[in-house]
């Protein structure tokens, strides 16, 4: 006959008065309260929590009674331990376990709530929600618009997901709704995900954030009391004045009217406001590999959001709902309406646009230069015969100078690419850039959007130092508008027929 281990009891002892304790601690009692509802004495309580004693059953039963709870929950479930830290990007990102619950729950309930949220990670998460939501199950999205960090494409998209979507604002300058949590559940179990990772590309992949993943049973009452108290919160925000829900694109289009969020082409605009930007600095880049791309993608129809701005210059305030509707553009693209709505942002110093046309290489990501132009419209404040320097100086190069080459960092579509190459190709007697470089997130280059979103458009560049760029495209039909808005507009031939550029116009 085997004798008992003793270490065992004492093990047994230790693990249940901790479990105890925590219990105790979570329903706010101090051991003089917990005492006085269990009808034991203050001094068999501590006994117990120090695993000096032996509980008996009675004992435990008075106890859990107390902690509103049954006797099996003063034993660790071991579901509520299974939690993982996350330190993204060195030890994984939130995007693969939060979609690998997305795409295997049945019949559940996912509640994302967010300081805010931007297209690429709406985009990212498209598959997953839609096939979550086949599967019968609920969406709801509460995103904070405090920080003007949510943006319009962004609300949009999640229209086209969610069976309820909310956004969440406090007028008071000081305070910022700020929570990041993610919920996947099902009639038994909840997924949780608590760190600080929005809901954005960078939030669910690239950024470095910390991020706790746990699992809680619903059929363990503390599990289930933790659940209610992450969930509460969030019920009482949807029933208060903080939150508006959205339901239509009008409901977006007061939001950009009151200023309180921004379009995906303002935000990136403010991006630029990143130490990253110093040409002197000692600081390095850490590359993240093998990054997931969005496998499905919600159009948002162009002009959908033009003119709704409340910093409108053009002062056109008329709702997409009358506009004449249009073909869906590249999520990268911009229309001139809104485009030209904008404020300038301190961050850039200038901008200009160029005339893509068919470009040439085979990737058709070069975009030819000139040395001088034919000025075809406005005031120019180097004009010599009709002739101004050519729009390689809008990059900082002295057109003459063509044995000077020069390599730009170009953000385009929030992404930091590097290197650009800008020089004077001899065989074709003229001045290029070649729209190149490697992400600083991954292996991507620009280069591969050359025949998708370069070719036969035009290309705004959004000058931020003589080194870093911001690029937007725009359809061939937005020229005129364009030029109609330019300071001054030229040719890289003496043509009008030749291609153009112009600076913008602001103010």
């Amino acid at each position: 006959m085997n004798t008992p281990n003793t270490n065992d009891y004492s093990v047994f002892k230790d693990a249940l008065g901790k479990r105890i304790q925590l219990l105790r601690t979570a329903a706010s009692l101090t051991q003089e309260a917990l005492a006085a509802n269990s009808g034991l004495t203050r001094t068999t309580i501590v006994d117990i929590e120090k695993g000096a004693t032996n509980p008996t059953l009675e004992g435990l039963a008075r106890i859990a009674s107390a902690l509103g709870l049954k006797v099996p929950d003063l034993f660790s479930s071991g579901v509520a331990h299974q939690s993982t830290y996350i330190m993204q990007p060195t030890s994984g990102n939130l995007y693969t376990p939060l979609v690998e619950q997305l795409t295997t729950v049945k019949n559940g309930e996912l509640n994302i709530h967010v300081a805010y949220a931007k297209s690429s990670g709406v985009d990212l998460l498209t598959a997953a929600l839609q096939t979550f939501r086949s599967a019968g199950g609920h969406l709801r999205v509460l995103a904070g618009i405090d920080q003007k960090n949510t943006t319009a494409e962004a609300l949009y998209k999640l229209t086209k997901l969610c069976d309820e979507l909310y956004v969440v604002h406090d007028s008071a300058f000081a305070q910022t709704y700020h929570p990041k949590i993610f919920i996947v559940r099902n009639a038994d179990q909840a997924w949780v995900a608590v760190g600080s990772n929005n809901l954005t590309r960078g939030g669910l992949c690239t950024n470095y954030e910390t991020c706790n993943t746990q699992f809680l049973n619903l059929n363990d009452t503390l599990d289930h009391r933790s659940y209610e108290n992450l969930t509460e919160a969030f019920t009482l925000y949807q029933e208060s004045n903080l939150v508006k829900r959205i339901s239509s694109v009008e409901d977006i289009q007061e939001l950009l009217r009151n200023g309180l969020i921004v379009t995906e082409q303002q935000s990136r605009q403010n991006s630029t406001k990143r130490s990253s930007f110093s040409a002197n600095t000692h600081f390095g880049h850490r590359a993240v590999s093998n990054l997931p791309t969005a496998s499905v993608k919600i159009p948002v129809p162009a002009n959908l959001f033009a003119g709704t701005s409340s910093n409108s210059r053009t002062g056109n305030n008329e709702s997409a709902a009358t506009q004449q509707p249009t073909a869906p553009l590249h999520d990268s693209e911009v229309t001139a309406a809104s485009f030209l709505s904008l404020e300038a942002s301190s961050d850039v110093q200038a901008t200009y646009w160029f005339e893509m046309r068919a470009s040439t290489g085979g990737s058709r990501n070069i975009l030819d230069l000139s040395s001088s132009a034919k000025l075809q419209s406005g005031t120019h404040p180097n004009v010599e015969n009709g002739s101004i320097p050519g729009s390689v100086a809008f990059f900082g190069l002295d057109p003459m100078a063509r044995d000077v080459e020069k390599n730009v960092t170009i953000v385009y579509n929030g992404i930091s690419y590097y290197p650009s190459t800008i020089k004077f190709a001899p065989n074709n007697a003229s001045w290029r850039i070649q729209l190149k470089g490697d992400a600083e997130t991954g292996d991507e280059s620009l280069s591969q959007y050359g025949k998708t979103d370069f070719a036969y458009h035009i290309l705004v560049f959004h000058r931020v130092t003589s080194d870093h760029y911001i690029l937007e495209t725009m359809a061939e039909s937005e020229l005129d508008a364009l030029k109609a808005n330019s300071e001054f507009w030229a040719t890289n031939g003496i043509n009008k027929s030749s291609k153009a550029f112009g600076k913008i116009r602001i103010g």
